[in-house]
């Protein structure tokens, strides 16, 4: 994937599934593919005999963040500055910086899993407030207590948002043509 690793994960045998799923680690382009990201990946392979592909994509400028609800404090020290490059050009509005600021028209529903201990739980009641507005079914599930990455731990709330998501991608797809009609799915709690 232009110049950088693609791993793609497949069941043994003949016991495969025609689903592929696409596995973006995240990390902001600041962090890279962490252990558990790796054991999640075997994981889905494992329960959905599908296959699984895990792009490790590069790190970016620490000034290219993507904008968050909640300011952060930046020191731009001469150093941090000439790693930052042209990063600080970046319109923090951008559709491709943040989806808060994309139009979702058109794409299926959404589920979004999130722990209230997030650092990313406010962005992610935006979004959720965004995609509704925009009439995408979003089904919101926020797990009180629960950290970044959770979903990806051996603990009980990580076990029941797995179970949750295994069945999700066992339902046939749904296109975006498809999709329920704006405003006609259930408003998220």
């Amino acid at each position: 994937m232009r110049g950088f690793p693609c791993y793609t994960f497949r069941p043994r045998g003949d016991a495969r599934s025609s689903l592929h799923v696409l596995h973006l680690h995240g990390g902001g382009y600041v962090e890279q593919v962490e252990k558990h990201h790796w054991r999640y990946a075997a994981d889905l392979v494992a329960r959905l005999g599908c296959a699984v592909t895990l792009p490790v994509y590069p790190r970016r400028s620490p000034w290219s963040r993507r904008p968050t609800t909640r300011p952060t404090r930046c020191s731009a020290s001469p150093a941090c500055a000439k790693r930052a490059g042209d990063a600080q050009r970046t319109d923090p509005h951008d559709r491709l910086v943040s989806p808060i600021h994309a139009d979702l028209s058109g794409p299926a529903p959404i589920t979004l899993f999130i722990g209230t201990r997030d650092v990313l739980l406010p962005d992610c009641r935006r979004f959720r407030d965004h995609a509704s507005a925009a009439g995408i079914e979003v089904d919101y599930r926020e797990y009180p207590g629960m950290f970044h990455d959770w979903l990806m731990q051996a603990i009980p709330e990580g076990r029941e948002a797995m179970n949750h998501l295994e069945r999700l991608l066992r339902r046939p797809p749904v296109s975006a043509r498809s999709a329920p009609a704006r405003g006609s799915g259930p408003r998220p709690g």
